[in-house]
């Protein structure tokens, strides 16, 4: 009878999955225009000599324990290999005020300003594009469900498939726009590539187990921007994203941490790393070695709540984040909030066994000899097949 019971709880568990399984549109591999592939086979090559990631490991090179001063070392060695190959292609310059917010996230790890911000006219523009859309239940395409009556009313986040928030005219302004890029590549010291592109709605259910609402670091590549704009009105009831300080670089948060603060999680990460004879009184760095992902660890994130920064805004209003540093999404408790956010690493990122369907955008001659476009050819490359 017991094995009967096993038997049947197995059975059960895989009809769930196979009705569950994501039935978004993919491609098997990323095929790229000839340009845009023999720079990226030239980094490929460049980084399977230099430092031993080979072409289609990336993501599992990222799932390695690095310390913090070895993972330092490969950005600026993977950033110089991107330079060498793009530098036909690179124009880092930027304004004072763009300095500003490119200063203050790497002060602090974020930054807000009003010239992140998008108009009311493109966030009802963004709206009327979205009505039409095919909803997934998920935070992101890869990692959603079938979307079926039952698992879209339950599903704590609503995600659409990034192909279809490019068909917004509105939406690839804001990609598009140099000044974006051009940030991005000046805090990579490389010419970036976009690793994640998402639009979704969280909603304002009953629950507190899903992973991106508990403090945690992103770790699908060794450095990450993220720009971020909310697409309905948010106050502390309607959800946000909330950030520690300094946690994304090891100099300024062993440098702006008051000194008691400091002894307090010293004192905690001498206990998780078991470390109980030791002349070291700092062991600050540890705080950067924990589990990769950096969840679980609410004993230390508690003891920094001085440093916690909630982002809220008005729609239309966006904000920048090195998402390497410690953050979480923050649940709404009254209405669902719609946020759309990119993501810019260094390299392919590839992190799932499916890859969603880019949309197909056919160049002209014009295009092709235009700087500006092949930037955009490399740095959404993923995203948009040009073709």
């Amino acid at each position: 009878m017991k094995k009967l019971i096993i038997f049947l709880k197995k059975f059960i568990s895989r009809i769930l999955i196979f009705i569950n399984k994501p039935n978004f549109s993919s491609e098997s591999y990323y095929s790229y225009s000839k340009d845009v592939k023999k720079i990226a086979d030239n980094i490929d090559n460049l980084l399977s000599q230099k430092i031993k990631i080979f072409k289609g490991n990336y993501m599992n090179f990222l799932d390695s324990n690095l310390s913090y001063n070895l993972r330092e070392n490969y950005i600026n060695i993977i950033s110089k290999i991107i330079n060498t190959n793009t530098e036909k292609l690179n124009d880092f310059q930027i304004d004072s005020e763009y300095q500003k917010i490119l200063n203050n996230i790497k002060d602090e790890g974020y930054a807000s300003s009003v010239n992140l911000n998008i108009d009311s006219v493109k966030v009802k523009n963004i709206h009327n594009h979205l009505s039409s859309l095919q909803k997934y239940p998920g935070h992101i395409i890869s990692n959603s469900n079938r979307p079926t009556k039952h698992n879209l009313k339950n599903s704590k986040f609503i995600t659409y498939h990034p192909k279809d928030l490019l068909k917004s005219n509105d939406i690839c302004e804001i990609l598009f726009d140099k000044k974006l890029i051009s940030i991005a590549s000046s805090y990579f010291s490389c010419l970036p590539t976009c690793v994640t592109l998402n639009c979704y709605w969280q909603n304002a259910l009953n629950q507190q187990d899903y992973n991106p609402q508990y403090f945690h670091r992103d770790n699908h590549d060794l450095k990450l921007l993220t720009y971020f704009i909310f697409l309905t009105d948010t106050n502390t009831l309607d959800g946000g994203h909330e950030y520690i300080k300094y946690s994304n670089n090891l100099e300024n948060f062993n440098n702006r941490l008051d000194i008691e603060i400091k002894d307090k999680i010293n004192a905690i990460l001498k206990k998780k790393f078991n470390i109980s004879n030791s002349s070291e009184d700092n062991l600050l760095y540890l705080f950067f070695q924990l589990d990769k992902n950096g969840y679980g660890h609410e004993d230390i994130y508690d003891e920094l709540k001085k440093y916690k920064i909630e982002l809220f805004g008005e729609s239309g209003s966006g904000f920048l984040t090195d998402n390497y540093g410690v953050h979480r999404a923050v649940a709404p408790l009254i209405k669902p909030r719609l946020i759309f956010w990119v993501s810019f690493g260094l390299f392919n990122n590839q992190n799932s066994k499916r890859l969603p369907e880019r949309l197909e955008i056919k160049s002209s001659n014009n295009d092709n000899n235009n700087k500006n476009f092949s930037v955009l050819k490399y740095v959404y490359r993923n995203y948009i097949k040009f073709s």
